[in-house]
């Protein structure tokens, strides 16, 4: 993994960690962008990348507010962070490229759609909805908790919101990695919290949505619901589900093998009814 600070951010006010896997072979297939869960950064994806990256680059971007990013001169609203995305991918050249997105890089890669539909060689979105949030109550609670900072409880009530039980139970050194870090979440993270749940409804981004997406669901997912997974497919032209049976809210980080080997396959379906063109010409 190389991490670069890149001045990815559209307004152009800052730089922002961009995490890069280059290819282990020559990189002949179309990159993945892969964007990352509230609470996380770009490294969540660090363990399922090698099963993606034999033949394509991988870049996994941390967005403004994030994992103590500064959130630089604009409010981190979904819309704000896929202008972000968007002239990243511009930066970067790719012509075709694969998104992967998880829970709020869920809504990204939503967003994403609207300005680089036609780029989007496939879509994987994991653990979201597609409709406005209908507990908005639950997610105030939320903002309203880390407002207040670090406190003692922080650790275990963001762990079991972002992990299943069986994760949490026996976890691994990785999941206590991400554990240990929800004891300091900052403040500030109530702003971007609130911004992500006011995400808007992303059924008219969907149907004009025609490539192959594939659908990752967590059966222990406190968050979010395999039906809203479901509700997402019905919705799209070439989809499939999957439901990670002792998975929460975050897949890549609780089972990160079975989440990039189902990936890999996925991606290498795809890439075997497409053209390899991976930059502009």
């Amino acid at each position: 993994m190389t991490a670069i600070l890149k001045n990815y951010a559209a307004d152009g006010t800052q730089a922002l960690p961009l995490y890069h896997w280059p290819a282990t072979e020559s990189a002949v297939k179309p990159p993945v962008v892969l964007l990352h869960s509230l609470f996380f950064d770009g490294t969540m994806f660090e363990n399922c990348v090698r099963f993606l990256s034999k033949q394509r680059d991988c870049y996994a971007p941390t967005f403004r507010g994030q994992c103590n990013v500064d959130t630089g001169n604009v409010t981190p609203t979904i819309e704000r962070l896929a202008l972000d995305i968007a002239y990243l991918v511009d930066q970067l050249e790719l012509d075709k490229f694969h998104l992967v997105g998880s829970s709020m890089g869920a809504y990204v890669a939503m967003e994403m759609i609207r300005r680089h539909n036609q780029q989007i060689a496939s879509l994987t979105l994991s653990c979201c909805t597609a409709e406005v949030e209908k507990n908005p109550e639950r997610f105030a609670q939320l903002s309203q908790y880390l407002s207040d900072g670090p406190q003692n409880d922080s650790k275990e009530r963001i762990s079991r919101l972002m992990m299943g039980q069986s994760s949490l139970r026996n976890p691994t050194s990785i999941i206590n990695h991400w554990v240990n870090k929800f004891a300091n979440i900052s403040r500030n993270m109530s702003v971007v919290v609130d911004c992500v749940f006011a995400h808007p409804g992303y059924e008219d981004v969907l149907a004009t949505y025609t490539s192959p997406a594939l659908l990752i669901a967590g059966r222990e997912d406190r968050a979010k619901s395999v039906e809203d997974m479901t509700r997402i497919a019905n919705q799209l032209t070439q989809a499939q589900t999957l439901v990670f049976e002792t998975s929460g809210h975050t897949p890549a980080v609780e089972a990160p093998e079975l989440f990039g080997s189902e990936i890999g396959r996925f991606l290498n379906s795809v890439d075997s009814t497409q053209p390899t063109t991976t930059k502009r010409n």
